[in-house]
């Protein structure tokens, strides 16, 4: 699923419908995740982020389903290796609130922007960032 990069607080604030302030603390914890995970290197070889991917590798087991593969050095990883975590948590970025905002009854969620109240929306939109900053990745 694709998502919106938006460049500001501000932006992101009137695309959500949210405070500035909400939307500063969502923006930022984004673009923070982002950039870490394309500060990201191979443990190996030292390689970029763009050369980690993730893949199945025929080695599935019952601990794993997928791996993580540098393209440049072709080393394979466990997802769990905490050496890649920056990487790996970046990679599957969801913003719940521009998720239901472009897909609706659709979302991840199950319910569109139009039915929740104005409160209900501050609350969702409130509960989802302390959520954000509360789980483990």
């Amino acid at each position: 699923m694709k998502w919106m990069i938006l460049l500001n607080p501000k932006e992101y604030a009137k695309v959500c419908r949210c405070s500035l302030e909400l939307a500063t603390k969502r923006w930022s914890y984004f673009e923070n995740l982002y950039r870490k995970h394309l500060e990201a290197v191979c443990p190996t070889c030292n390689a970029t982020s763009g050369n980690l991917c993730f893949v199945d590798n025929d080695k599935i087991d019952e601990n794993n389903i997928v791996y993580i593969r540098c393209g440049n050095c072709k080393e394979t990883f466990n997802c769990k290796d905490i050496r890649l975590r920056d990487w790996r948590a970046g990679t599957g970025l969801l913003d719940q609130v521009l998720d239901v905002i472009k897909y609706g009854d659709s979302s991840v969620m199950g319910f569109a922007y139009d039915d929740l109240s104005e409160e209900e929306w501050f609350q969702f939109v409130t509960d989802s960032t302390n959520k954000l900053y509360n789980d483990d990745l």
